[in-house]
């Protein structure tokens, strides 16, 4: 496909060929003469990709899109079954949605697919459970059940943008109850003196 719009020079503004020379080999404009190396995209040599169109009602016995009556409906909306055309419909995480259900489902963050920020509960716990072992250690008998209650809190709450990753989780877990069980021993081993 040949490009709509043509190369031209910076200099005086004249057409240039469509294969300059390759890169690192300037070649003299035919007009001016200035040295000209040009560097092109593939993708400006590729042809536009259309859309998909909305078909148009044939029959009276076809249902027609919420948003467009003139146009053929393809499929309901998963969220609130109103019946979209090909143009409507937004298909996100298997799901076939309608533009009003992700809207609504953007503001009131059901839509986890379209997060742009998590909060990592699984950091969060652990920062918890380790923190009070270096500033101040008597602290661990609050964070260590406060740590296991963020961890199995956060749990089944969406993973990080970047992977899913559950050690996080394991560790806070595992640290708050070793901070428990030591304090259940420092406690009977008082008891055990008197």
């Amino acid at each position: 496909m040949t490009p709509s719009a043509s190369l031209s020079c910076p200099k005086c503004r004249a057409s240039l060929p469509e294969n300059l020379a390759p890169p690192g080999s300037p070649r003299a404009c035919g007009s001016c003469g200035q040295p000209v190396e040009g560097l092109v995209f593939p993708a400006y040599y590729r042809p536009l990709a259309s859309g998909k169109a909305a078909e148009t009602l044939v029959a009276l016995e076809d249902a027609g899109c919420f948003y467009h009556p003139q146009s053929r409906a393809q499929v309901p909306c998963d969220a609130c079954g109103r019946f979209l055309c090909a143009l409507c419909d937004i298909e996100l995480g298997g799901q076939h949605l309608c533009p009003a259900c992700v809207n609504s489902g953007s503001k009131k963050k059901r839509l986890h697919q379209l997060d742009g920020n998590r909060v990592l509960y699984g950091g969060i716990a652990l920062m918890v459970g380790f923190l009070p072992l270096i500033v101040f250690w008597p602290l661990t008998i609050v964070t260590g059940p406060l740590t296991i209650f963020i961890a199995i809190y956060g749990w089944r709450k969406p993973l990080s943008l970047t992977g899913p990753n559950r050690l996080s989780y394991v560790l806070a877990i595992i640290l708050g109850l070793l901070q428990i069980v030591g304090w259940a021993l420092a406690i009977t081993g008082l008891f055990n003196l008197f």
